[in-house]
């Protein structure tokens, strides 16, 4: 019965994925949809001025794609930092 184990595993890889941002910066404090991140925009000037955002990471590795899609599930792993900074942060 060994035998019909060992015909079935074809292959086995490990790997390791690393990504590091220095700085990140939301001039607008806006969302990507342009959305104010939170409260309503300021009526003087249509700013977004009432609190910074929380920014954080949400990563999804999948397999390489010609055309990257944005949804779906992750092959590999997703994973989401905790919230990192305001509008702006600089990692040193």
């Amino acid at each position: 019965m060994n035998w019909i184990y060992e015909l079935c595993a074809v292959s086995q890889s490990t790997g390791y994925f690393e990504l590091q941002l220095i700085s990140v910066e939301n001039v607008n404090g806006e969302l990507a949809g342009g959305e104010c991140c939170d409260g309503p925009r300021s009526s003087q000037d249509l700013g977004c001025t009432e609190d910074e955002c929380d920014t954080y990471f949400k990563v999804c590795l999948k397999e390489y794609q010609m055309e990257v899609a944005t949804t779906g599930s992750c092959t590999f792993r997703a994973a989401s930092t905790q919230v990192l900074g305001g509008n702006f942060f600089c990692q040193q």
